[in-house]
């Protein structure tokens, strides 16, 4: 089964992980690219789940103007021991999952999802041009999931975040594989609670606190 590909051209979010990712599975790490529907993906709150869809976005980050698309590369263990295993590459948009319990402070909760964008500058985390067109991966669970990508728990994808990855019919094309599921993952409310800009820099300097 071929991924479905949607070409970036929308506004919105930019989310996935990069091709060449390696994902947990009940049978060991794979690319991200190579899962298919059907497979069980190892998750932080549920085990193996069974992935019910797999879809790529190929961006046009080569030029400054586009520039925002590129990846954001996490260095390998800079968010803390095996975090990531190896290098991470995510789309700026991509949220990682964090715990500390500082953030119960702040957040009334100790496990929280950053936007890759919102972590550049610490750590030696940076947003990459050396990938012209980078191609992300979206893997799609019947609920929003915490899934481990080159070590790092970050999230699955969740249709409220981009639509943009379902344009040009492949909404409806899902529908008619899977009726009810696009509504029911839309509904459902995300794994943990996302931080904007101001909240993300707080969390991390209070994880990261001398």
């Amino acid at each position: 089964m071929m991924l479905d590909h949607q070409n970036g051209a929308k506004q919105g979010a930019v989310t996935g992980l990069l091709s060449g990712t390696l994902v947990l599975t009940r049978d060991g790490e794979k690319p991200a690219e190579t899962l298919r529907p059907g497979d069980m993906v190892t998750t932080r709150d549920s085990g193996y789940v069974s992935l019910r869809w797999i879809g790529a976005s190929e961006w046009d980050a080569h030029v400054a103007a586009r520039a925002e698309y590129a990846p954001v590369r996490i260095p390998r263990g800079a968010l803390g021991r095996g975090m990531p295993e190896r290098d991470l590459y995510v789309a700026p948009d991509h949220r990682i999952w964090l715990r500390d319990p500082s953030f119960s402070m702040h957040f009334r909760a100790r496990e929280v999802l950053i936007p890759a964008r919102h972590l550049v500058g610490w750590k030696g985390i940076e947003q990459v041009g050396y990938v012209p067109a980078p191609v992300y991966v979206h893997l799609l669970f019947d609920r929003h999931e915490i899934v481990f990508a080159d070590g790092m728990q970050c999230e699955s994808h969740h249709p409220d975040q981009d639509a943009s990855v379902f344009a040009d019919g492949q909404s409806d094309a899902m529908s008619a594989l899977f009726p009810g599921l696009l509504s029911l993952c839309s509904r459902g409310a995300p794994a943990r609670i996302s931080l904007d800009r101001n909240a993300a820099k707080l969390a991390l300097k209070s994880k990261f606190a001398a």
